[in-house]
């Protein structure tokens, strides 16, 4: 991947948007542009030094040295991960970083796979019937967000993480309040308990 490629892939990771960039860096939209699409041949080391840091990354990563796009160096990455993950892996923050992913990504597989385990014992269990109309309302809801009605963060797409993240809550609650619906809408005689 070039450099080209690069910044414009770790702006549209970092969610923002060129007129972001362009406001930190006190340059005009068009010339962030030019540096997205290969206009700008040569860029000096004092244009990618504060481009990296706009993009929360390092110049080793945007010229493509390392393939490591985290700036493990960076105050607000570390401020964030202070307490004890951090110190439990002896300040690696990397490690710690490491760690805190695969604990967000075991909760979203948590939410997505299991069934309400905690309430099943007291409302009712979904039909096959409840099943198809949760999915069909859901894929409804999903299509309705799309990036032209305002889903999407400056002008671009979320990423397939943040879609995981919706649709698992909204399945969640959306099962939540059919079992709740149920429970409190079943006739007495008609319940099974």
């Amino acid at each position: 991947m070039s450099i080209h490629e690069r910044i414009k892939a770790r702006r549209k990771e970092c969610d923002l948007s060129v007129d972001d960039i362009a406001l930190e860096l006190g340059v005009s939209r068009a010339t962030v542009y030019r540096y997205e699409s290969a206009e700008i041949k040569n860029m000096g080391i004092d244009k990618i030094e504060p481009l990296a840091k706009v993009l929360k990354t390092t110049p080793e990563y945007l010229m493509g040295w390392i393939d490591d796009p985290v700036n493990y160096n960076d105050p607000e990455l570390i401020a964030d991960l202070q307490g004890p993950v951090l110190d439990h892996f002896d300040g690696d923050v990397k490690k710690a970083l490491e760690f805190r992913k695969a604990v967000d990504e075991d909760a979203i597989s948590d939410i997505r796979d299991k069934n309400i385990k905690t309430s099943s014992k007291t409302l009712p269990p979904l039909t096959p019937k409840d099943e198809r109309e949760i999915a069909k309302d859901l894929e409804a809801m999903l299509a309705a967000l799309d990036d032209k009605s305002g889903m999407a963060a400056y002008n671009d797409p979320e990423d397939e993480e943040d879609k995981e993240l919706l649709r698992a809550s909204l399945e969640y609650s959306m099962r939540l309040a059919k079992q709740m619906a149920k429970k409190k809408f079943t006739p007495k005689k008609y319940r099974k308990e």
